[in-house]
């Protein structure tokens, strides 16, 4: 299993999928934050220093890259028809 860090530097590398329109990279910013939500513990402490996650926000970028995939899939296109489809006959 990869390391928080790798998960987090890969999910860094893959939030410019709406710049990029790269849908192979939304669909790998689902991935990502699927797998940070298992492993990221909301907060963590040692020696009387502590740190913590914001798990909203990985589920924020989760259902954005969710909501691009939809929105850019093949099938979820409008398609409009033309005087070239015969149309209105």
């Amino acid at each position: 299993m990869a390391t928080l860090t790798t998960l987090r530097t890969s999910l860094v590398a893959a939030l410019d999928y709406e710049a990029t329109a790269s849908l192979s990279k939304a669909k790998d910013v689902v991935s990502l934050c699927r797998q940070l939500l298992v492993v990221t513990p909301t907060s963590s402490g040692t020696g009387g220093s502590s740190v913590g996650w914001d798990i909203t926000q990985l589920k924020t970028l989760k259902e954005e890259a969710q909501a691009y995939i939809s929105s850019n899939t093949a099938g979820s296109r409008t398609r409009f028809l033309g005087t070239q489809n015969d149309f209105g006959r």
